[in-house]
């Protein structure tokens, strides 16, 4: 659910524990009219071009702005797999977070 610039999902998978657990209810925001402004370390809401929508943690930022991902998890979608991904694919930035 996307309602001025928040957007709301629940957590599917094991990938982002112990920060964001199976189940978990986590709202996320975006700027209305710009990108997100992400940094090293970030939890973010991605449109991946493979994965569709996910949520990762921004491993790298590049000088263009590129954003590389990566679970938190060891049993997540290794780093290399995952890649990088373009500013504007960049949902949202995690705000808080809620257990089932």
């Amino acid at each position: 659910m996307n309602l001025f610039g928040f957007t709301f999902v629940r957590i599917s998978g094991p990938s982002m524990e112990p920060v964001l657990e199976d189940g978990n209810f986590a709202l996320f925001h975006r700027p209305l009219f710009r990108a997100c402004k992400v940094e090293q370390g970030d939890i973010v809401l991605v449109d991946h071009p493979d994965l569709g929508l996910i949520v990762k943690r921004a491993r790298e930022i590049a000088a263009d702005g590129a954003v590389a991902l990566e679970g938190i998890s060891p049993v997540s979608t290794p780093a290399a797999m995952l890649g990088s991904v373009a500013p504007r694919q960049v949902r949202g930035l995690l705000v808080k977070s809620w257990a089932q």
